[in-house]
């Protein structure tokens, strides 16, 4: 198999939904309001209205693209003030893209692999996407920085199948290569660097002397450190801008990064995932990941082998620690991805050493990865039928959202959107407009234009507290509508619990509209004529 064959099945593989999508015309905006709402305003704005500083932690390399897909849509005849088709062609391209610099990092890594290994290996990296029971799925439609997670880890499983018995040489071509790795994981979120922080490991455990790598070593930390401030500096086009997102950063981590601390034990909170009947396979073994780790140096023999496995264990323990204190779907869409690195690492290196000493043992290996590939395809099969009705699910969310947007259209004067908590945001384009429209300091703060020519009838309150909004009373008689999402049923409870929440009274909005979204419903509470 050439590398273009394996190249071209890797990227269908990965990119047949994101094909159906644009094939249907479908929008992303709905279900990934989030990742859009970010990803595309924020990039907007950075692009249109450069004098304003705006902080994300993470996905400054994905970002860049973004910045040019917002100049190329303009250029050819999308304005920037065009909410749609716009925001459906930069979700397409970006999907689009990234898939593209996946299949192109996965070509890199299995080039060496002979035919038969790169369609083995094409099954192998794509598990992550396809586990049942794990909604990797999810992330293979969505236009974020988690998408390119796959391809970075690529260029680590790269790293390992190049990594031979034979004497390894670190030279400066590899100290440029490894620096830039550190750089771009920087820049895209910090926890990935991880990945070159393993690889860096393996080369020094790996080289003939210490004394001889420490300088290539150095020189990567230094020349990593150079690339991140550049793509920041692409990125912000502001070195005062780049002090502000340090600055930021710092408080981010500091008060945790978004990582929600467990309130148990290490190992309740292990053993609770692995006992639990809810808990999916595929998670148990992420969680296990470190142990599986250990358990190779059974088989490790020889240095080489340590270069690898010691490494590996650094960084699962370094992964496991991070799922222990963030336990959320993308940070698990992350440590799935270093299960597998694990994983390859271990069999392109200590477990091919190991077998290749055994009587008959150049059956072992075609034997124990096609039996496993058999597993994987028939384990993951059933999710194939998930990630259809799931597209059948953003198609029926297309349909419900222009029904929103007509509602939406019928309110004379401004509406206001009451959003409790980020759970109770609209799964719509709306939630996006909020997300993309706020800054630190909430909505349209800092202000923007393009944001209130875009949605220049509309304020959103989202979060905060009962006390803070006694304090701060809501002039709700500005609003001709309220409207809110809820998973209710019993309409009475939402209102009672939003009137409670904001400390508004609806008395004079008649609250008898109502657009079933998927998987939530937006009530919509129109004032009284009798006033």
């Amino acid at each position: 198999m050439g590398v273009s064959v394996s190249f071209f099945l890797f990227l269908l593989t990965t990119t047949y939904p994101i094909i159906l999508i644009m094939m249907n015309r479908y929008t992303l905006s709905g279900l990934y309001e989030e990742s859009l709402g970010y990803r595309y305003f924020y990039t907007l704005r950075q692009v249109y209205e450069p004098s304003t500083y705006l902080f994300l932690p993470q996905g400054q390399f994905t970002d860049i693209f973004h910045q040019q897909i917002q100049r190329i849509l303009s250029f050819i005849g999308y304005p920037p003030t065009q909410l749609f088709p716009r925001i459906d062609l930069f979700s397409y391209i970006s999907v689009f893209f990234f898939h593209l610099f996946n299949a192109i990092c996965f070509t890199w890594a299995v080039t060496p692999l002979r035919n038969f290994y790169k369609i083995i290996a094409i099954l192998f990296w794509s598990f992550a996407f396809f586990a049942p029971r794990f909604n990797g799925f999810v992330v293979l439609l969505q236009p974020d920085y988690i998408l390119i997670t796959l391809g970075l880890t690529l260029i680590a499983a790269g790293c390992y199948v190049r990594l031979t018995n034979s004497k390894f040489h670190w030279n400066s071509t590899k100290t440029l290569f490894l620096g830039v790795f550190f750089g771009v994981a920087l820049a895209t979120k910090i926890t990935l660097v991880i990945l070159p922080i393993t690889v860096c490991l393996s080369w020094i455990l790996a080289a003939s002397s210490f004394r001889r790598s420490l300088p290539h070593f150095l020189s990567s930390i230094v020349i990593g450190g150079l690339v991140w401030f550049i793509l920041l500096y692409v990125y912000y086009q502001n070195v005062d801008f780049i002090a502000n997102y340090f600055h930021d950063l710092g408080l981010f981590i500091e008060t945790g990064g978004g990582v929600s601390q467990v309130n148990t034990t290490w190992s309740k909170w292990l053993s609770d995932k692995l006992l639990s009947n809810e808990v999916a396979l595929v998670a148990k073994i992420i969680y296990c990941t470190p142990f599986f780790v250990l358990a190779s140096f059974a088989i490790v023999r020889s240095r080489i082998d340590f270069s690898v496995v010691i490494p590996l264990l650094v960084g699962s323990v370094m992964y496991h620690w991070f799922i222990f204190n963030r336990d959320y779907p993308g940070s698990m869409f992350e440590s799935i991805l270093y299960t597998e690195l694990v994983l390859w690492g271990i069999m392109c290196v200590p477990l091919k050493n190991y077998l290749s000493k055994l009587e008959f043992s150049i059956y072992f290996p075609p034997i124990i990865i096609t039996t496993v590939s058999v597993i994987l395809v028939i384990y993951s099969y059933p999710t194939f039928n998930v990630i259809y009705q799931y597209i059948n699910d953003i198609g029926r969310n297309t349909i419900v959202q222009n029904t929103l947007r007509d509602e939406q259209r019928k309110i004379s004067g401004d509406y206001l959107w009451l959003v409790s908590s980020n759970g109770f945001r609209p799964v719509s384009i709306d939630s996006a407009i909020m997300k993309g429209g706020s800054g630190l300091h909430g909505w349209r703060n800092p202000d923007s234009v393009l944001i209130a020519t875009m949605s220049p009838n509309v304020n959103f309150l989202f979060g905060g507290s009962a006390e803070f909004y006694a304090n701060n009373p809501v002039k709700i008689e500005r609003y001709s509508a309220i409207m809110f999402a809820t998973y209710y049923s019993d309409l009475d409870k939402s209102i009672k619990e939003n009137k409670e929440f904001f400390q508004v009274d609806l008395a004079n909005f008649t609250c008898d509209k109502r657009v079933d979204l998927i998987y939530q419903r937006v009530i919509i509470c129109e004032r009284s004529l009798k006033q």
